[in-house]
């Protein structure tokens, strides 16, 4: 009979912790959260889907902050030109196009 006691005490102590333990891993981690940020038009973003305004042809520079290593900017509207290790220059189209998807990857990707 004791031993039945001490093993729904030691599973009772179980349910008690895991949820503080499993409500921390699930607070650290957001799927939303891209691990390094985006700066434009003097915003900063950390998710990975953002919205930038440009009309045709401006001009938007893009920086990268986040974990050492290399980045790269890919887009498949507009033209982006690198113009330091963490910063591109992206020019939107000429003509109006709805939107335009640009990716900033980490090489590690």
């Amino acid at each position: 009979m004791m031993s039945l006691r001490l093993l729904a005490a030691a599973a009772c102590a179980c349910v008690a912790v895991s949820p503080a333990l499993s409500g921390d891993v699930l607070e650290k981690f957001d799927p939303r959260i891209a691990g390094f940020h985006v700066l434009f038009h003097g915003e900063s973003t950390g998710y990975r889907d953002a919205f930038v305004a440009a009309m045709p042809g401006a001009a938007v520079i893009f920086d990268v902050a986040g974990p050492a290593g290399e980045y790269t900017l890919a887009t498949e509207h507009g033209t982006a030109v690198q113009q330091s290790k963490h910063q591109w220059r992206w020019t939107a189209p000429a003509r109006a196009t709805g939107s335009a998807a640009i990716r900033s990857i980490p090489a590690s990707s």
